[in-house]
């Protein structure tokens, strides 16, 4: 997993755009960006619940970021994966596997994408909301798996 080449990590919620650098605005590490709580076991306590994909791989803040790149890297291993992107609830990418320019296209598109998407399950049935979004080309298979802060987005040729 790589960091996009200009691109920083999203500042903490609420805070202005040039407020996040490497470490959030509370002092969080790119990892705890990714994961959104401490899970049980913590000396630190309970937040809120970490999204679904990053489950099991979030224990402690000192092991988020190890633990969430493992994650990633063992969904880019599997066969016919292209890349990976993370992007947050602004449509910033935070990590992907893409060079730059692609990255920011794919995360641009993909996030309004999802947000018409989840806009559309919920006028449908306001009780309901989108858990994944699946978009098959003939060159490549789009897998969105959306939270509420977050976006993982993987890529992956539909033919391997």
């Amino acid at each position: 997993m790589v960091m996009a080449p200009g691109l920083a990590a999203a500042p903490a919620r609420g805070q202005p755009r040039g407020a996040g650098g490497r470490r959030g605005a509370q002092g969080q590490s790119p990892g705890a960006a990714l994961g959104g709580g401490v899970a049980a076991g913590c000396s630190e306590g309970r937040r809120r619940p970490s999204p679904w994909w990053l489950r099991g791989a979030l224990r402690c803040p000192l092991s988020w970021q190890a633990e969430a790149e493992e994650t990633l890297r063992r969904i880019q291993a599997h066969k016919g994966v292209v890349a990976t992107i993370v992007i947050n609830a602004e449509g910033i990418p935070i990590r992907t596997t893409l060079d730059n320019s692609t990255t920011v296209q794919y995360a641009g598109l993909l996030h309004q994408l999802t947000m018409k998407a989840r806009s559309t399950v919920r006028d449908i049935d306001p009780q309901n909301d989108l858990t994944f979004l699946r978009l098959r080309s003939k060159k490549h298979e789009i897998m969105i798996a959306p939270d509420n802060e977050y976006l993982l987005i993987v890529i992956q040729n539909p033919c391997e």
